[in-house]
């Protein structure tokens, strides 16, 4: 029997529509979502400080309902992307809060979501969808991203949890 510590990412976010003129709040909705292999990787490669790793910076938006999967490296349809800085809420957890504005002539229904290295390509941390949130030059969007990350004691929902591996 083999004794491990397993550190374990965990990501969630919190997306609301927001009227653009009186700041109410018209949708909101609450997504778990997946850290996907090149973003483990590039996770790993901050650690160790190799391969010349570059920090999660931008968050990105799309238009693409197809299911998450730890094999994507894109959003499926992505329409806009934006710096983003990422702020320490406590041990082990990152929030990233970003609030899109949409110009005229912009209209999308963003279904998609996600966390990148680079102004317009780099590699994705992770990828979360939703049903959908219709925006344009009225509404903004607030997309606001929890990473955390824990050992092999953990708390979910208030419940003490192991994690044990043998």
């Amino acid at each position: 029997m083999e004794d491990s510590k397993v550190i374990k990412i965990k990501t969630n976010a919190l997306i609301q529509l927001i009227d653009a003129f009186s700041g109410e709040i018209l949708e909101e909705s609450r997504v778990h979502n997946i850290v996907v292999n090149v973003g483990l990787d590039e996770v790993a490669h901050l650690i160790a400080g190799i391969s010349s790793p570059v920090a999660f910076g931008y968050m990105a938006l799309g238009t693409s309902a197809t299911s998450p999967s730890a094999g994507q490296t894109a959003l499926g349809t992505e329409v806009k992307r934006s710096s983003v800085t990422a702020t320490d809420a406590g041990v082990g957890i990152l929030t990233y809060d970003k609030t899109f504005t949409f110009n005229s002539g912009e209209s999308y229904t963003i279904t998609e979501y996600g966390l990148f290295n680079d102004v317009s390509s780099g590699e994705m941390l992770n990828r979360l969808t939703d049903g959908g949130h219709a925006v344009d030059v009225n509404n903004n969007l607030r997309v606001i991203i929890t990473i955390t990350v824990s050992n092999s004691l953990f708390f979910i929902r208030g419940v003490l949890i192991w994690h044990i591996k043998f």
